[in-house]
């Protein structure tokens, strides 16, 4: 008899966890998802690689990605890619999450039809990025590379992360000051 208390006890109080903590328990627990992402994800990484030129020229390249928390729910990210014939990508911004992925979205862009969007997420060995909506689509954030470049499906392994040990220079960079200048003006339209 009194086990059966006990379960009753614990099932009326779960009931009455449940219809207090709705919404705002909701979105609490997405920040703490969040905060765990961006937890996993913060850092720099860095790729090295030999690189070549349609001359034949053999030269060394660098990929550099840096992540950095920006709120409980947003990162500033920067990306600088290095492909074929010195050709390359650079982009950087504030990206938000949003169903288990930071999403970066640059509505003032002009140059295509698309709004860029830009994708970055981990599993348990990559860290992910792509500019594809889906896999038919075009990439969205083709402005930001040059012919060669592209910022579609581009893995770097979570062993290449380190800790940023230089932020107050990223805090303080034109990049930064730049990307969250823009998160806030598209925030105020929201």
């Amino acid at each position: 008899m009194n086990r059966h208390k006990n379960s009753f006890g614990m099932i009326a109080v779960s009931l009455l966890f449940a219809a207090v903590c709705s919404l705002p328990c909701g979105a609490q627990e997405n920040t703490l998802t969040s905060s765990k992402a961006i937890d996993a994800i913060e850092g720099v990484y860095k790729h090295a690689f030999s690189n070549g030129s349609v001359s034949g020229e053999r030269y060394r390249s660098e990929d550099v990605i840096e992540i950095m928390k920006y709120s409980p729910d947003a990162i500033y990210f920067r990306i600088a890619l290095q492909f074929f014939n010195g050709h390359s990508c650079g982009i950087y911004g504030i990206a938000k999450f949003h169903e288990g992925a930071f999403v970066y979205q640059n509505s003032d862009d002009t140059s295509t039809d698309l709004a860029c969007t830009l994708r970055i997420q981990r599993d348990s060995k990559w860290l992910k990025i792509t500019d594809a909506v889906d896999a038919e689509s075009a990439s969205s954030c083709r402005s930001y590379c040059g012919m060669r470049g592209s910022l579609r499906n581009y893995e770097i392994s979570m062993a290449k992360k380190r800790q940023i040990k230089y932020v107050p220079l990223i805090q303080n960079s034109r990049q930064y000051l730049e990307a969250v200048g823009e998160f806030k003006k598209q925030s105020d339209r929201q």
